[in-house]
């Protein structure tokens, strides 16, 4: 509560009236006498007031100040005063009397004439409405280390009292596995809603931080939880999660913008590295208070989205809803419809579309080499293509050349000694064994309205949101591929109806190899019981 305009006016006579060397004393009764603090007194009694400007002793201080502070800042982080002074002395930027200059005198000028800004205040991160942006983080746990493996999907955590390095030391070290708990964290910047997650990995790698932002993503179906879909903004530092092709392929076919900031600047993250951080500690800390020493994964899963659920309940939101202060949780289910453009669901198989991709030849045995193993391609042989292989599936590549059409290659299992004497006979090997059909002369006068351009169907639209999934080698790129395989199987010519009767049909399948092949092999047994 403020002091009167008395007490203010005793405040003034009484220091005014203290005798030199007195004030201070003065002062600190007078706190105590209206129980306040000292810097208040000074405050209401107004004294000191602009100093009065004055020439400088050393003018010189003041450039060579500026050459030291200039020089400094060539680090990421500022060098210590001292040792840039004798660097510009080394290096003849400064003369040889500026050594006398004292280090304190040369950081009171800096602050003076600007060089030392006091701390600014940072402007407030804003976000007009839920997912428009969204930052996403993820930190080593401190206190918990990755033990045995139980299950495909769970694992024993032991829980230290002392924090636990990165790379273990002493009685804590790294299992053979070399694997560490990782926590991820993701914060909306309109409603501040807060989601998290835990995985074991090998550290801040850019396949389990794309994992884990999927997942964050993801619909839950918990109305308690209730932030989903897919952002137009995704705030992230310079890591793994930005830099590496296997997330950022993913990234760009879902539509969100990468927003970046530069490196060791870390007040634009501060939503999601200081609350997130502050937020798992909390959480961390917490597990103690049971006394067990060992925790499962999955139990921890658990009871963090527990946590998350209360936490984002009690919270308030960073923005009103309306006229009132409401929950983080409350907030964000009711500004999500105020959105400019509906919400995206995440897509079903987003995590099954994760791959590596890398430019590969085929040799002429039809081998493809890909990180120290060897596939082996039956179609093709003697080729450039690019070779993606998914997260899930360490066994086999899906090729793709530059038509567009795609092939499986498998892993090489070389045939045992005497097994095979010779080449294997081949689909055409066989073909070629049997009578040959008679066919039509393709020379011959067509009658009626034939031949002409064939007009390309329209492709297929999709009825629902969905993404492009490069391992899927079912299908043919495009209605030229399939006509051109349809018509390697089936060796008879096509009038104009009947190729676009084939058309339509291979269209309706949806360009499916299988689908092709059925329909070539049908037309084929059709027209042999005919020439029978």
């Amino acid at each position: 509560m403020p002091l009167s305009a008395t007490a203010t006016a005793v405040i003034r006579d009484a220091l005014a009236a203290a005798a030199h060397g007195e004030r201070g004393r003065a002062v600190r009764q007078l706190a105590l006498r209206y129980g306040v603090s000292t810097a208040s007194i000074y405050r209401y009694a107004q004294l000191g007031g602009t100093p009065r400007p004055r020439d400088p002793a050393r003018p010189e201080y003041r450039e060579w100040t500026q050459v030291a502070e200039a020089l400094r800042h060539r680090a990421p982080q500022p060098a210590p005063l001292d040792l840039a002074l004798e660097s510009a002395i080394a290096g003849e930027l400064l003369p040889p009397e500026a050594a006398a200059m004292p280090v304190g005198t040369a950081h009171r000028i800096a602050r003076e004439v600007g060089l030392r800004p006091r701390p600014r205040r940072t402007q407030r991160l804003h976000a007009d409405y839920p997912m428009q942006a969204v930052q996403f983080d993820g930190s080593t746990s401190q206190h918990l280390t990755v033990g045995e493996q139980i299950a495909d999907d769970d694992w024993v955590l032991h829980l230290h009292h002392a924090p636990t390095p990165a790379g273990g030391y002493k009685n804590k070290p790294l299992a053979a596995h070399r694997l560490r708990l990782m926590s991820y964290g993701l914060w909306d910047m309109c409603t501040g809603y807060r989601r998290s997650l835990c995985l074991p990995g090998l550290g801040e790698a850019a396949a389990d931080s794309v994992i884990a932002l999927v997942n964050l993503l993801t619909e839950t179906g918990d109305p308690q939880r209730p932030l989903h879909g897919i952002p137009d903004n995704l705030w992230v530092d310079q890591g793994a999660l930005f830099k590496a092709a296997i997330s950022r392929d993913l990234i760009d076919r879902l539509g969100i913008a990468l927003v970046t900031g530069k490196p060791y600047n870390k007040e634009r993250q501060g939503g999601v590295e200081q609350g997130w951080r502050r937020q798992w500690q909390r959480f961390e800390r917490s597990l103690f208070l049971t006394g067990a020493e060992t925790i499962t994964l999955q139990a921890l899963s658990a009871r963090l989205i527990e946590y998350e659920r209360r936490e984002n309940g009690k919270r308030l939101a960073r923005v009103p809803v309306g006229d009132r202060m409401v929950s983080r949780t409350a907030a964000w289910a009711a500004l999500v419809r105020t959105r400019p453009d509906p919400l995206r669901a995440m897509p079903d198989n987003a995590i099954s579309t994760l791959h590596r991709e890398d430019k590969r030849r085929i040799d002429r045995s039809g081998i493809v080499r890909w990180r120290g193993a060897e596939y082996e391609c039956r179609e093709w042989h003697d080729c450039w293509v690019v070779a993606r292989q998914g997260l899930d599936a360490p066994d086999m590549l899906i090729l793709e050349d530059s038509d567009g059409n795609r092939a499986e290659a498998r892993r090489y299992q070389p045939r045992g000694y005497g097994e095979v004497r010779g080449i294997p006979t081949t689909a055409l090997d066989k073909l070629l064994e049997q009578t040959p059909p008679v066919g039509a002369d393709p020379y011959a006068p067509v009658t009626g309205q034939g031949g002409g351009n064939i007009v390309p169907l329209r492709g297929i639209a999709a009825a629902a949101f969905g993404i492009d999934n490069p391992l899927d080698a079912s299908r043919y790129g495009d209605m030229d591929a399939a006509i051109s395989a349809f018509c390697g199987l089936y060796p008879y010519p096509l009038s104009a109806a009947d190729r676009k009767a084939v058309e339509q049909r291979i269209a309706g399948d949806g360009l499916s190899r299988r689908a092709v092949a059925d329909l070539a092999s049908t037309l084929l047994a059709t027209v042999m019981e005919i020439s029978i």
